[in-house]
């Protein structure tokens, strides 16, 4: 019964907190420290099986903490953009945008802010 206390003991000191986690693994994946001075843009573009593409355009500019989501789907273009803590959205290039639309398309600064947490 010693035995099993001291492995599980031993075992349970091993185990990593979810920070510890991710610092190790942030660690391995950027151990020159480069993320925090990213400053690009990419594209996604998600096919989904009896749906239309729906092309995503992510800039970052991390320095000037900056992001912006531009996201296309068929005749719909709406953005995301932050610059520091301020937030705009738009629809179809118009920052007027209606209730209706506004929950429809999920074009609030949460829904941003969990887009943003999502790419960075």
């Amino acid at each position: 019964m010693r035995w099993f206390i001291l492995v599980l003991v031993l075992l349970i000191q091993n185990v990593l907190s979810a920070q510890e986690l991710l610092e190790r693994a942030i660690n391995f994946h950027d151990p020159n420290q480069q993320w925090s001075k990213f400053n690009g843009s990419f594209e996604v573009l998600m096919k989904t099986p009896g749906s239309t593409d729906r092309l995503s355009v992510i800039s970052m500019d991390f320095p000037r903490q900056q992001f912006a989501l531009e996201v296309k789907k068929d005749s719909i273009f709406y953005t995301y953009i932050f610059d520091k803590d301020r937030c705009e959205t738009s629809l179809n290039g118009s920052k007027e945008i209606s209730d209706e639309n506004r929950k429809k398309y999920r074009l609030t600064c949460d829904g941003g802010k969990m887009m943003q947490d999502y790419y960075t």
